[in-house]
């Protein structure tokens, strides 16, 4: 799987490396992140990506969900 990386998301993803450092649940997403690429021959960027794209529907389904059922 290849994606074209993106600068600015290469940049966010370090910034958040970064943080934690002063952060143990973010320090450990980050590891499992990286453990994960790692089992899969991928790059930590684009493990990152696919986490968030995943995150990112996720809240979409639920959003979607809820409307549905409000709608009842």
């Amino acid at each position: 799987m290849l994606i074209k990386m993106d600068d600015r998301f290469m940049e966010m993803v370090d910034e958040l490396v970064r943080l934690a450092d002063s952060d143990e649940e973010l320090f450990q997403g980050i590891k499992w992140i990286d453990n994960e690429s790692k089992k899969l021959g991928i790059s930590f960027y684009d493990m990152f990506f696919i986490v968030l794209q995943r995150h990112l529907a996720d809240e979409k389904a639920k959003e979607w969900f809820n409307e549905r059922n409000q709608a009842t």
